[in-house]
């Protein structure tokens, strides 16, 4: 039999779980993030099977619009009926990222056995745990019942800061959920090219991005959608540089499976939306809205990511608990990170 070819990804649904466990700022944001992770991901999976007939490149950049038009039909709709539930689902941002990353999500889902009914209770339990606490250690209420005593110290941070992160990262451990470890991982080499490519589809699409949403303003509601059709399109662009073809260099075929990953577009998306709204006064094109800082910032995000997976991933480093597999170690690094940058001096 025929070695199977290894297809190197970034698992979407590891980072699709954790965008929803970052989101679970208290009771009311977990139930939220339940009932919309689990219905982003079932109208995906749906879509998924109109979208069959597409190539791998072409399946993701549909979805990728998909999941975008998804979600500003979604936030329409709550603003205008239940705007209360916007409220307490936390920053848009944060809602905006795990409704892009349903579209990889549902990908690497289809590509995966069937996920057992007590994974998925396992999750929804970890993700109640994960907003109780929180809410408990960041306002000292339960679904806006007051527990703790008035003088217990509280903190903000607990709700959508970095200390909210890591307990995120923490209970996940503490309850298992794993993810699935590097099965389909970039390699440090191919890590840095996806890296390269983060960064150069980053800037192209916020070179677009920037001037269309000046020249045709649209209500910003809108402008996930924008940023992740152009995201979408010009990696479908990119990746057909790259058909198979014999005889063909070891990188080409990198770069294919690169473009064919679902995370890059929805990770360029998000990063020129956050260009975007921090810059948005930027008087210069290409720089316009800050896209090409913005590109290397996630392009060296990417390189860290690849560099650092060996030791954080604890297939390949004994001394962390067996608990902590890809999943909890990443979000726990990314709570890190964000405690690291609130201290630095504006």
């Amino acid at each position: 039999m025929a070695p199977v070819k290894r297809r190197p990804s970034v698992d979407g649904a590891a980072v699709f779980l954790c965008l929803l466990a970052a989101g679970c700022g208290s009771l009311t944001a977990a139930l939220l993030a339940i009932a919309g992770g689990a219905l982003l991901l079932m109208l995906n999976l749906l879509m998924l099977l109109v979208f069959r007939p597409l190539s791998g490149r072409a399946r993701s950049a549909a979805s990728l619009f998909f999941a975008a038009a998804l979600y500003t039909a979604l936030r329409l709709a709550l603003s205008a009926y239940r705007p209360d539930w916007l409220a307490a689902a936390g920053p848009e941002g944060l809602a905006a990222a795990a409704a892009l990353f349903s579209a990889p999500a549902a990908l690497s889902l289809r590509e995966k056995p069937p996920v057992s009914g007590k994974r998925l209770a396992l999750c929804a339990a970890a993700l109640l745990a994960i907003g109780g606490v929180r809410e408990l250690l960041s306002a000292g209420s339960l679904a806006g019942v007051r527990l703790l005593p008035g003088g217990f110290p509280v903190s903000d941070s607990f709700a959508f800061g970095a200390a909210g992160v890591i307990t995120a990262a923490l209970l996940l451990a503490l309850f298992r959920i794993r993810g699935q470890g590097k099965l389909n991982g970039y390699r440090v080499s191919e890590g840095l090219v996806y890296a390269a490519c983060a960064a150069g589809l980053t800037a192209a699409a916020g070179a677009l991005f920037a001037p269309l949403t000046r020249l045709f303003p649209l209500p910003g509601l809108w402008n996930p959608f924008l940023a992740a059709a152009l995201a979408g399109l010009l990696a479908l662009a990119a990746g057909a540089l790259f058909r198979e073809k014999p005889n063909e260099a070891p990188v080409k075929e990198v770069f294919r499976a690169v473009f064919s990953d679902g995370t890059l577009p929805a990770l360029a998306a998000l990063a020129v939306l956050a260009a975007d709204r921090k810059m948005a006064g930027a008087p210069a094109l290409p720089l316009f809205g800050g896209t090409v800082a913005a590109g290397l910032v996630l392009g060296l995000a990417c390189a860290l990511v690849a560099a650092a997976t060996p030791r954080l991933d604890t297939s390949g480093n004994p001394h962390l608990p067996a608990s902590f597999r890809p999943l909890p170690v990443w979000l726990a690094a990314a709570g890190m990170a964000m405690l690291a940058l609130s201290v630095l001096p504006v």
